[in-house]
């Protein structure tokens, strides 16, 4: 009797525990690491990446430091891969227009590959309703989800001055402001619009940007499933000139893999 009691405490005690755990953990952060991906396609000698449409002039500070740390780099040289994927890491997102690059910005210390949302935030904070395509092979929100609710937990930043009044940045119709499992692959190519929030459902004013990995995607409802996972989208919060410095940092800042890029750099080129 004393030891079945003392089971019945243990399971007892096990059990708070596991509903501790459950109410107080954190969502799991997503973490999409596009530049090592990228090297590994090209290492893989699959890889046939189409050259990019517009080179920035110039190039971001990091990217030249990190070339003047390679003996004899230049960018012009590099394979398309490289390009993409040191522009990708420095943070210099194509707009959606195709005219210029935007800088997207992270939280100090964190670099790129953490700017994904969850899907348990997604889920649980934004209060949206997902559609899951094609055996889970891509999750994606609804258009109508609240931007208000997401905005908090956004893990990335564009200065709204870098949308310029010429509409670099348009207005992606009818389309999500996240989606998940994207695999990076030879024809991703990674541009900023902005989320049209009169979709959402909480009637939102909102700003949001989007990147995304292919905008020729449409991500509505369940029709509009993809047949592969190859679309991440990534919601971005929208900073006015004033608070740019608030908590984010560019490119510029110490929150780069200088020697993990010019090894790659080094071992490929």
């Amino acid at each position: 009797m004393v030891v079945t009691a003392t089971r019945a405490v243990v399971l007892y005690a096990s059990s708070l525990l596991l509903v501790f755990l459950l109410l107080f953990a954190k969502p799991a952060a997503a973490v999409i690491d596009v530049p090592a991906e990228m090297y590994k396609l090209t290492k893989s000698g699959d890889a046939a990446f189409p050259a990019l449409p517009l080179i920035p002039d110039p190039l971001p500070s990091s990217v030249t430091k990190l070339l003047e740390s390679v003996k004899g780099a230049s960018f012009a040289a590099l394979s398309t891969a490289l390009q993409r994927a040191l522009l990708y890491d420095a943070g210099y997102i194509l707009t959606s227009d195709g005219s210029s690059y935007v800088q997207v910005r992270t939280k100090c210390g964190k670099t790129m590959a953490d700017i994904f949302v969850s899907k348990d935030t997604v889920q649980g904070n934004a209060n949206c309703s997902l559609v899951v395509c094609n055996r889970q092979i891509l999750t994606f929100a609804y258009p109508s989800c609240s931007a208000d609710a997401i905005a908090p937990d956004t893990r990335c930043a564009i200065v709204e001055e870098n949308d310029d009044d010429d509409g670099a940045i348009t207005v992606t119709s009818a389309n999500t402001f996240w989606s998940e499992e994207g695999l990076v692959t030879t024809d991703s190519s990674f541009q900023v619009f902005k989320y049209d929030n009169s979709l959402s459902n909480a009637s939102s004013t909102t700003v949001l940007y989007t990147i995304f990995q292919n905008p020729t995607y449409q991500l509505r409802d369940n029709v509009t499933c993809p047949n592969k996972a190859a679309n991440f989208v990534v919601p971005c919060q929208a900073l006015s000139p004033a608070n740019a410095e608030d908590g984010t940092c560019g490119h510029a800042a110490a929150r780069r893999r200088p020697q993990e890029m010019g090894a790659h750099v080094d071992d490929i080129y």
